[in-house]
């Protein structure tokens, strides 16, 4: 019974890795999108006016929960990890994804953020808006490379986590462990 339960457990773990695989990619790629957003706009943003520029910045409320997504492509690719954990490769490419994803969160927290309280999330108008708005700009250019970076570790965690290995190969490895457990099976009833 114990050998009957491995190919379905193989079969679950396939699914549960292939599910992780497309939603914590699709996640990275919607954690990208904020980031992005900030990093190509940069330079017109860094050219307006201190009043013109904390007008725009109201286009961003509502923004903050981008943040649901983050948490998810953080998990997603832990999850990852510890599911490609036996491939060296694929978990070394999970491993930096993680990191780069951490890395983005550590210069939000450290830069952007303290900006947005100073600001108000760009209510009011700081001290020294020069200052201010480039740091946070600046900020979320940093932290935009780095969620390009897990996007990409991750891509190439999952092209190291699957082989390539024709149908042919497949087959005979399908049909291998069937005669193996059909010899086990054999072999336990002749024990009886």
């Amino acid at each position: 019974m114990h050998h009957e339960r491995l190919p379905l457990l193989a079969a679950q773990r396939a699914r549960l890795l292939s599910a992780t695989q497309l939603v914590g990619i699709v996640l990275l790629a919607l954690a990208l999108v904020p980031g992005g957003a900030h990093l190509f706009e940069l330079p017109n943003k860094l050219a307006m006016t201190p009043r013109d520029y904390v007008i725009a910045q109201a286009s961003y409320r509502g923004w903050a929960l981008f943040g649901i997504v983050v948490v998810g492509a953080i998990a997603l690719s832990g999850l990852h990890a510890y599911l490609v954990r036996t491939n060296r490769a694929a978990f070394r490419w999970s491993v930096i994804a993680v990191a780069c994803l951490v890395a983005a969160q550590l210069i939000f927290w450290s830069f952007t953020y303290p900006v947005n309280v100073l600001t108000d999330n760009w209510t009011s108008m700081p001290p020294d808006v020069e200052a201010a708005r480039r740091q946070w700009e600046f900020s979320h250019a940093a932290a935009s490379v780095f969620n390009f970076g897990a996007l990409v570790a991750m891509v190439l965690s999952v092209q190291a986590s699957r082989p390539c290995i024709g149908a042919g190969i497949l087959e005979a490895i399908g049909r291998d462990i069937e005669a193996r457990l059909a010899r086990e099976r054999a072999l336990s009833l002749a024990d009886l």
